[in-house]
């Protein structure tokens, strides 16, 4: 069991995904990953900016490979922050992540949001869950036109090794956040308390650096780039091309 801020049948996939290409990297060291998925990019600075991508799904595991794989670490971000140099008066993190673990979410959001520099939040594809978690930390969100943002809440999946089903509860709020309806009735009491609870977390820091959302800004669903800025979600819409120093 997991708790994760995050699509889930979007973290399944990528798991499966990892699976394979680690059986073939295994067996050749000169296995090209860049053929089959982004890699992501180490903090480069341009110009006064700092610019951090966030990218794929996002871990609290720390693994290097995670990375490789095309997904974010959160302790990468963490280090890519503390290890500026230079006359940096603005950090840019570019989104294009469905979200991933708890475990070290908030405290990576919390880091952003005590910079003393102004930060962005810059969506060039998908910006859930526990993305938008780290982007609702920044001073101001922008996207591009195609944009999808929100996804706030909480999944846990438990699997039954018995009858091989996944049971799959979100918290009470974000009924939309997967389209799965649980079965089991009574287990369903604890796991939705325990979501509930970590979702209460989501929710207050969202809330405190988006002030004025509207509920359903918090029901789990996914919003194209208009009906995110009329509920508050966002700053702004920019082109790809038109955002400058990034590009």
């Amino acid at each position: 069991m997991k708790p994760l801020y995050c699509e889930e049948t979007a973290w399944l996939a990528k798991i499966r995904q990892r699976k394979s290409l680690e059986l073939k990297a295994a067996g050749n060291p000169d296995f090209d990953f860049s053929f089959f998925i982004q890699t992501r990019q180490k903090a480069r600075v341009i110009g006064s900016s700092l610019v951090i991508d966030v990218i794929g799904p996002l871990y609290g595991d720390g693994v290097p490979l995670n990375e490789v794989l095309g997904g974010t670490n959160y302790q990468s971000i963490v280090k890519e922050i503390k290890g500026a140099a230079g006359n940096i008066d603005e950090v840019v993190f570019i989104f294009d992540s469905p979200g991933g673990d708890v475990q070290g979410c908030h405290e990576t959001a919390e880091l952003i949001k005590s910079l003393p520099v102004e930060t962005v939040a810059y969506v060039k594809g998908m910006c859930c869950s526990a993305a938008y978690y780290l982007a609702s930390a920044c001073d101001q969100v922008v996207v591009t036109e195609t944009a999808l943002v929100g996804s706030i809440g909480t999944v846990i999946s438990l699997w039954n090794a018995k009858s091989e089903e996944i049971l799959t509860i979100t918290n009470d709020d974000a009924v939309f956040k997967h389209p799965e309806t649980p079965m089991n009735t009574e287990a369903i009491a604890y796991y939705r308390d325990l979501c509930n609870k970590i979702a209460g977390r989501f929710q207050e820091f969202v809330a405190s650096g988006r002030p004025g959302l509207s509920a359903d800004a918090f029901s789990g669903k996914v919003f194209v780039a208009e009906d995110a800025v009329s509920l508050g979600l966002i700053d702004d819409v920019i082109p790809w091309v038109d955002f400058p120093g990034v590009v």
